[in-house]
Formats: C-alpha cells, sequence, structure tokens
C-alpha cells in the first residue's frame, strides 16, 4: 500500500465485515466448515464468498463516476489545489508516477469499496475511489528497495478526474 498515507482518512474499518471474516475462520478451524456450508445451500459460490459480500453495495449513489465512463485526469496545477502538505486528498496520496496521466483521456475500470490495508490486517471502506483501465504502478518510481514489481492498480480520487459526457 505505498500509496495510501493515512488510514484514518482514506477508509475506516467495516466491523461487520471484520466479523464475518472472523466466523468464516471460526468455523474452518473448528473442522465443521464443509457441513455449515453444505446446510445453507450456497451453490453459486463458496460459503466465505457468500458471507462476505452480503451488506456489499452493487453501486455507490453518491458517486457520477461509474465503471465504463470516459474521464480525463486534470491538469497537475488542478490536482495540486486538492493535495495537503503530504501531497495527499483525504489519505490517498497522489504517486509520482501518476503526473505522466494528466490531461489524459481514460475509462473508469471500477469503484474502489474496499481495499484490504496490508499494515492493519484489515478490511476498509473507500470513498470516492475508482481504478482506471490499465493505469498500474511500475514500481520505477518506488521509494522502496529494491523496486517493487507488483504492479498494483493507482487510487484515483474522483476529485482528480473530469468526466467526459
Amino acid at each position: 500500500m505505498c500509496q495510501i498515507e493515512n488510514m484514518d482518512e482514506m477508509g475506516h474499518e467495516d466491523s461487520n465485515l471484520y466479523v464475518r471474516r472472523n466466523f468464516i475462520a471460526f468455523f474452518k478451524k473448528i473442522g465443521i466448515f464443509t457441513i455449515v456450508s453444505k446446510l445453507f445451500k450456497y451453490k453459486n459460490k463458496t460459503f466465505s464468498e457468500k458471507i462476505i459480500s452480503k451488506g456489499f453495495h452493487s453501486h455507490d449513489s453518491n458517486s457520477a463516476l461509474k465503471p465504463g465512463d470516459v474521464v480525463v485526469v486534470r491538469s497537475k496545477e488542478e490536482i495540486l489545489e486538492t493535495l495537503d502538505e503530504n501531497r495527499s486528498l483525504e489519505g490517498c496520496g497522489f504517486m509520482t508516477e501518476m503526473w505522466q496521466y494528466c490531461n489524459t483521456r481514460q475509462k473508469i475500470f471500477k469503484r474502489v469499496r474496499y481495499f484490504f490495508d496490508e499494515r492493519s490486517s484489515k478490511f476498509l471502506k473507500a470513498r470516492s475511489t475508482v481504478f482506471l483501465e490499465g493505469l498500474r504502478c511500475s514500481g520505477k518510481l518506488s521509494k522502496l528497495m529494491p523496486r517493487c514489481d507488483r504492479s498494483c492498480y493507482f487510487f484515483w480520487k474522483e476529485e482528480w478526474l473530469k468526466k467526459i459526457d
């Protein structure tokens, strides 16, 4: 998670998800996971996928950006106006490698509703954040040594994007 600077601002823990994850781990640990999953007759998805996906919303009603929408990444000047002294917006950092996409047309790949924070080992909710189709971190400008090879999607705050009708 190189891009996430402040977890308190970027996302917050979903206590229901934490309970569901522990529920699944408990049943797996005591060995009755298969029996319980058969009792609930989950056919299309595994038991754990059904439990975890409960409560997830299929769309974010507060957002104008949806998967497939075409957007323009705002100019460097416009983005700089949104950033704080740590070069982040609501805890989401704008990485050096992302500047090359300013003033380019991109397509929304998907909304980010939840993400896994490796530092706290928790799933967190994200607000007004999307992934853009095909835009991933190459790790070339990573602060980590040796260079990071994970090829993560960049987190894009909606404030950094302008929808094209």
